[in-house]
């Protein structure tokens, strides 16, 4: 199988240069299937693909870090309630 791949995002086209081999992506667009059939041989199958939006495993792993270091308990502070909007506790 053979899959072609394009796009016309400069943000995307930097991330899709940086990927080494074997790197693992996960791509978001408009795939279109089709079959190759060359005389005397068998179909092939094909696709071409415009790529609108990717993540990388980098990405994943980088987002993962940066949530690890917030404090996502609003009580962890020793409070019974949290603030109501106007700054007070309940």
């Amino acid at each position: 199988m053979s899959v072609s791949v394009i796009t016309y995002d400069p943000d995307i086209v930097a991330e899709l240069l940086d990927l080494s081999a074997g790197d693992a992506v996960a791509m978001v667009g408009e795939f279109v299937p089709a079959f190759l059939t060359p005389i005397g041989e068998r179909p092939r199958f094909m696709a071409d693909m415009e790529v609108r939006a990717l993540i990388t495993a980098y990405q994943v792993a980088e987002h993962r870090e940066l949530m690890n270091g917030f404090n996502v308990d609003p009580l962890a502070d020793g409070e019974q309630f949290p603030p109501t909007q106007d700054g007070e506790t309940l």
